[in-house]
């Protein structure tokens, strides 16, 4: 985070639009000061209420040169009722408006995918585990967003929201079977149109994520694009590689050997009969 806080990429820009849900007039500490000093005691390593208030303590000097902390570093209680009560919807597009700015263009794959967290339930009181659809940039090795689900099944109705906060215009979406869904389809192509169903396995293949060869690569490239064009003559494979590839028929004639020539074979003798005929 830049100390000047002009900066475009500034995270008190983006805070500062959150509502506050506190009553006007009665609060110690300003909104903007508790989430700039709980996010980057976050990224600096703290994971409970306690640790980020002393991370805001340890760094307090350097706090000041940004923030106006009118009544010092929040506690640890203070932390954690704030964001108890803020909205966590417009956090998060917060958040990921902030991280968009500082990661610049958002270019390549971004894969969708849903993961449980592990030891996230609770037996004891039904609480059952923490699901979350990510979408992770490639290219920029970063987490975009995320959105909770209560069961895998969801996941399907997660993606769609997913995607609403994400600019996915120019890149490649991976998703698995499961966001297979005319629906998300559809939406994936109205927010771009440089994103086609097929190409999310020839990024794989690309990448060498299967470690396969030249020659097999081209093969998969024209199965999977087999009279697959658009109104332009191009097909998926020439737009995302950047290059015509060769016809799958013609692909497989050049690697063909030609047939073998036929063995010229010796004459053979006459078959003698069993039986000779006998000299009267």
């Amino acid at each position: 985070m830049s100390d000047d806080p002009t900066n475009s990429n500034s995270l008190l820009e983006y805070v500062s639009i959150i509502p506050d849900p506190r009553v006007t007039g009665r609060c110690n500490h300003l909104l903007v000061d508790i989430i700039v000093i709980a996010i980057t005691a976050i990224l600096c390593g703290a994971d409970d209420w306690n640790s980020i208030e002393g991370f805001g303590k340890a760094k307090q000097e350097w706090f000041r040169r940004f923030l106006q902390l009118p009544s010092g570093i929040p506690s640890h209680d203070t932390f954690r009722r704030v964001f108890t009560r803020i909205s966590p919807s417009a956090f998060q597009e917060c958040f990921i408006e902030w991280v968009r700015d500082v990661a610049g263009t958002i270019e390549g794959v971004i894969a969708i995918d849903g993961k449980t967290l592990r030891r996230s339930h609770d037996r004891g009181i039904g609480k059952k585990a923490i699901h979350m659809v990510s979408a992770w940039a490639a290219e920029n090795s970063l987490v975009l967003g995320q959105v909770k689900t209560d069961e895998k099944s969801n996941e399907i109705t997660a993606i769609p929201e997913l995607l609403k906060l994400l600019d996915i215009n120019g890149c490649i979406v991976t998703i698995d079977a499961m966001g297979c869904q005319k629906a998300i389809a559809k939406q994936i192509i109205e927010q771009s149109s440089a994103v086609e169903g097929r190409n999310g396995q020839l990024s794989l293949y690309h990448h060498g994520c299967h470690r396969l060869g030249d020659s097999k690569l081209a093969a998969l490239t024209a199965v999977h694009n087999f009279h697959i064009r658009r109104a332009d003559g191009t097909t998926a494979a020439e737009r995302f590689f950047g290059r015509a590839h060769t016809p799958l028929f013609e692909q497989l004639i050049d690697r063909m050997p030609l047939p073998p020539r036929p063995r010229s074979r010796r004459p053979r003798p006459p078959r003698q009969p069993y039986l000779m005929p006998v000299a009267a």
